[in-house]
């Protein structure tokens, strides 16, 4: 498969070896499965836009570019899904982890 290629050895094969063979032949479930364990999802993207930080001597506009993850999380650029997005994060910061 050309995905665990462009990955690391040892976690790619770890994720790719735990699918039964029929999914190891999807090339889909191998990609979702590949996303989830680098944490390629939309939480994921909104965990690392949370706690981003400029790099060394990265300029403002390479930052912003950087942290721009509306784009990642696959989300249609309409005020509703904006609107939702914003919504459903505030309620996971602001309620008990158990709830979340």
């Amino acid at each position: 498969m050309v995905i665990i290629a462009l990955c690391p050895a040892g976690r790619a094969l770890d994720c790719f070896g735990r699918l039964s063979a029929e999914q190891a032949k999807d090339y889909d479930k191998v990609k979702e499965a590949l996303m989830k364990r680098y944490d390629l999802t939309e939480d994921g993207y909104r965990r690392k836009f949370r706690t981003c930080k400029p790099a060394e001597g990265e300029s403002h506009d390479m930052f912003i570019v950087r942290i721009v993850w509306i784009e990642l999380s696959k989300m249609d650029k309409s005020y509703k899904k904006l609107k939702v997005l914003i919504v459903r994060e505030q309620f996971m910061d602001a309620c008990p982890e158990e709830l979340a």
